[in-house]
């Protein structure tokens, strides 16, 4: 189960052309992504695609010039080793000649902090250690 949610409505103005697609920040505290659950409603028909990524890179798909193009489905990403700086964003483009808002939640785990040295003696023995 998710520590935490973080939602966002992604609309992608009509007329956006596949060469400048627009960018929407999908900002979040560091966390480590679990899931993502993606709904795109019925209207697109095909003229509308997107892709997830960070820094302006997209992640899925994972190619460059490639776009998830689809109408009224649900789309759920178990993930694993996924970015954790909370920096994501959306990629879309939309030739058509009305907006389209996708819907993209992210399902998350806070961030572990790795445990080394004086700090993990002191976790499993359970004491403050001085060295």
């Amino acid at each position: 189960m998710a520590a935490r949610i973080y939602s966002f409505a992604c609309t992608v103005p009509a007329g956006t052309p596949v060469a400048k697609p627009v960018t929407v920040a999908m900002s979040m505290p560091a966390v480590e992504v679990v899931e993502i659950d993606i709904v795109v409603p019925h209207g697109p028909a095909g003229f509308m695609g997107f892709a997830i990524g960070a820094a302006g890179v997209p992640v899925f798909p994972e190619a460059s010039g490639q776009w998830i193009v689809t109408d009224d489905q649900r789309i759920t990403w178990p993930l694993e080793d996924a970015i954790d700086s909370g920096a994501w964003e959306f990629f879309g483009y939309n030739t058509g000649s009305y907006a389209h808002t996708v819907y993209v939640t992210f399902q998350c785990d806070l961030v572990q902090e790795p445990v080394s040295g004086t700090a993990a003696i002191a976790a499993v023995v359970g004491t403050t250690v001085s060295l």
